[in-house]
């Protein structure tokens, strides 16, 4: 059976950090209809709250060069992208993610398989920046708090003038909101007749 010279090649990896989050969009539905526009700014707060807090800080890696793990011949055909291969001498088996044809006739066959992962002044510099990053987040969600305690009272006070404008002080709701007289007052004549 012909054979072919292979080269396996796997990666050496850079650790990174980044800031990632869970967030699930759509995952809630605030909606606006029939609120004010405290409640609605209110909603907006409670969304970007919800959206900060999901934030953290990950790992991620990415390939920093590519080292030879072992070199031998097998048997033809050449192995496609995604196939399998099975390494007695290493007692591990890879998927073959590139192949590439050598100048020396050999197919180099690079696999996703690590060897190592380290970390340089890349690896410390994205920790710094995710780090800062981080710290402006939870800077954010501090205001977003802030914001949310604030807008609270005045929700609750137009929610309590709107029920004193419909209700009675029995609890009766009235035949004619109590600012009815004040808002037909304002009305234009083509307001009035057009409603």
């Amino acid at each position: 059976m012909k054979k072919h010279m292979a080269i396996v090649q796997a990666g050496i990896y850079r650790r990174l950090y980044e800031i990632g989050n869970n967030y699930k969009y759509g995952g809630f539905y605030r909606s606006s209809y029939g609120k004010n526009a405290s409640e609605k700014e209110l909603d907006s707060y409670e969304d970007k709250l919800e959206l900060s807090e999901s934030y953290k800080i990950v790992e991620c890696k990415e390939i920093k060069k590519y080292e030879n793990i072992w070199e031998g011949e097998i048997d033809a055909p050449l192995l496609e992208i995604g196939e399998k291969l099975y390494i007695e001498e290493l007692d591990i088996e890879i998927v073959v993610s590139e192949r590439i044809r050598h100048s020396n006739g050999a197919y180099i066959y690079r696999t996703l398989h690590e060897v190592k992962v380290v970390e340089d002044d890349e690896s410390k510099d994205s920790k710094d920046k995710a780090n800062k990053s981080y710290d402006e987040i939870q800077e954010n969600i501090k205001t977003y708090k802030a914001k949310i305690e604030e807008l609270k009272p005045q929700i609750e006070q137009l929610k309590q003038a709107e029920h004193d404008n419909y209700y009675d002080e029995n609890g009766l709701i009235r035949a004619f909101p109590k600012d009815y007289v004040e808002r037909k007052n304002k009305m234009s004549w083509l307001e009035r007749w057009f409603g």
